[in-house]
């Protein structure tokens, strides 16, 4: 455990300049710990207890960060409980920072916060954008299939997906997550919702007609990455896509794009199901833009 003095120290007060990000139980602090001669840079989480659920969302974390590794997953460092120097309850948690912020702000940055250093403008490109989505996929898929209990994250937006210096994608905020006890009454089905950007720009400085020819392969991609979106949101649970075959797909599409997939009939299976589901019930419209598998 972390006492409140060091966090107080390692934000500087908890200064203005040093806060990251806001939500409904808390703030969040950029901070440099010192602990074992190191200087490690750190997020806080500093909850706010006068916020009703505020408690809550602190031990539902701790609960549930407790027993999860996953590369993409937000790892907790440590944690803090106990009283502020007025003698009111603190509560905070500490996560390993991550340095390319969040998601929302990639997908929907202001003007004065739309470059990185150098002046560089933040901008995903398709590769990254389809990267993203697979590491959120895989976190689901872990969340959903491969933890001890199953957790449900049940607060998935683009705002606690949080990229790291290689803009690998981590799920954070585990403050509304639950603990789920499957049974014959549950379904385990997972979705993903990431699909409400388009792909970035090709730039290309090659001839015309080989830019255009990138273009249309990168929209075909792009069209079926986006029938996995939709796959994933039915609103029938027993219709939906679950999160493994999610990640399956997005991985094959990957693979595909790079020239580097192989198929196997287990993919063309997964692929004929999401075009057959596309061209049923409320996404007919999609049978004229899903582009069909090879055999």
């Amino acid at each position: 455990m972390v006492s409140f003095q060091e966090l107080l120290k390692a934000t500087d007060g908890f200064a203005s300049a040093n806060l990251i990000g806001e939500g409904c139980f808390g703030r969040v602090y950029r901070g440099i710990l010192d602990q074992n001669q190191e200087r490690n840079v750190i997020a806080v989480k500093v909850m706010n207890l006068l916020e009703q659920g505020g408690s809550k969302s602190f031990l539902k974390e701790c609960k549930t960060l407790r027993n999860v590794r996953h590369r993409n997953l937000v790892r907790i460092i440590s944690a803090c409980s106990g009283i502020d120097f007025q003698g009111n309850p603190f509560k905070a948690l500490m996560y390993e920072f991550m340095p390319n912020g969040s998601l929302e702000g990639w997908l929907h940055a202001t003007k004065e916060a739309n470059t990185i250093e150098h002046g560089e403008p933040k901008i995903l490109n398709f590769p990254q954008r389809l990267n993203i989505a697979i590491d959120v996929a895989s976190a689901l898929d872990y969340l959903h299939h491969h933890c001890e209990v199953p957790v449900v994250h049940c607060d998935l937006k683009p705002s606690n997906i949080l990229l790291d210096h290689d803009m690998v994608a981590h799920v954070g905020d585990f403050g509304l997550a639950r603990v789920w006890h499957w049974n014959s009454g549950n379904n385990k089905q997972g979705h993903v919702q990431l699909w409400n950007t388009p792909a970035g720009n090709v730039h290309s400085s090659r001839n015309p007609r080989r830019a255009n020819m990138e273009e249309t392969k990168k929209k075909e991609y792009l069209i079926s990455i986006l029938g996995v979106g939709i796959a994933c949101s039915v609103e029938s649970l027993k219709d939906r896509m679950d999160s493994v075959n999610a990640s399956k797909l997005l991985h094959s599409i990957r693979d595909k794009f790079l020239g580097t997939g192989i198929r196997t009939q287990r993919n063309t299976y997964l692929e004929w199901s999401l075009v057959i589901l596309c061209c049923s019930q409320k996404h007919y419209y999609l049978f004229f833009s899903v582009k069909l598998p090879e055999f």
